[in-house]
């Protein structure tokens, strides 16, 4: 399950994590050389017993190197981004009622269009498409 812009309660969902060793390493070949897109890591946890807690991290991170069982600390880098994205909504929200109440023309304007029929003669079409079956449909072989 990813936990993309979710901010858990550390110690009430994770306790205690301990290093349990590197997963994998995610790399792309980019101009003819391979790069590192992300790393994940394995982590004990003395909350979460049934399975391994699995973090990936950008490269951008840099590479960590942990002792085998030493614990560790996560830094959640995304709470200063949810915060501003839940302030950009607000603001956001903010705004579109103050349009809304300040709508110089706020009347509607119920316009109406008159249609006209017109009609297409089309008898000669008919006529001709009689005719065609009439001959198509008369020829033995």
């Amino acid at each position: 399950m990813e936990l993309k812009f979710v901010i858990p309660n550390m110690e009430k969902t994770f306790g205690n994590l301990e290093f349990a060793g590197e997963d994998k390493v995610v790399q792309r070949r980019i101009n003819g050389r391979l790069t590192v897109l992300s790393r994940s890591y394995n982590l004990y946890s003395d909350v979460q017993r049934a399975d391994d807690i699995v973090v990936v991290l950008p490269a951008e991170a840099g590479e960590k190197h942990f002792g085998f069982e030493e614990r560790v600390k996560l830094v959640n880098p995304h709470k200063k981004v949810v915060i501003a994205l839940w302030v950009l909504l607000g603001l956001s929200f903010s705004f579109a009622i103050f349009k809304h109440f300040t709508a110089i023309d706020t009347h509607t304007i119920h316009e109406t269009t008159i249609i006209e029929k017109e009609y297409v003669d089309t008898h000669h079409v008919e006529n001709f498409v009689e005719n065609f079956a009439k001959v198509y449909y008369s020829w033995e072989l």
